[in-house]
């Protein structure tokens, strides 16, 4: 059963774009989300300025995004959540009706394990939540574009 499992996430990997129902194609190779709004754990949600974004790029993950919560247990190295490094995606599916798709992956920056969870939905929106290893989960709202969308 777990080698029919992973079959199954290398050949959803190995298509370069998935159609969403009333949108172009978003691509699994290009994606880029303009962060709009943060909603922290323990204060109280709000908009973010011009310029933070979440970059997928073949199998690499950029990413410049605020963070707001408490840290459990503060790295030395870290920069908080501005870092460009591979990532390994978990899983990847989409909803009966295709109107959004949920990919869930890992990266670690220095001692730090990011678990992402994004939600793609076909108006061109994105929920992101974020859970690192040493502190609260925090999660982000915006808009993505792709270079399947043309």
């Amino acid at each position: 059963m777990s080698s029919l499992r992973h079959l199954s996430l290398f050949l959803l990997l190995s298509v370069s774009c998935i159609t969403l129902h009333g949108q172009g194609k978003f691509s699994l190779n290009h994606f880029r989300g303009e962060i709009e709004s943060i909603y922290p754990v323990r204060f109280a949600s709000s908009s973010v300025p011009y310029g933070y974004y979440l970059e997928l790029r073949n199998d690499s993950v950029f990413a410049d995004m605020p963070y707001m919560g408490e840290v459990f247990m503060p790295s030395l190295h870290s920069d908080g959540l501005t870092f460009a490094h591979h990532y390994k995606t978990d899983r990847i599916k989409t909803n009966k009706k295709k109107t959004r798709l949920y990919i869930t992956f890992h990266t670690q920056h220095y001692n730090i394990v990011y678990l992402f969870r994004l939600t793609i939905y076909c108006d061109n929106t994105f929920y992101l939540t974020v859970v690192p290893s040493n502190a609260q989960a925090c999660s982000y709202t915006g808009c993505w574009e792709s270079p399947g969308d043309e």
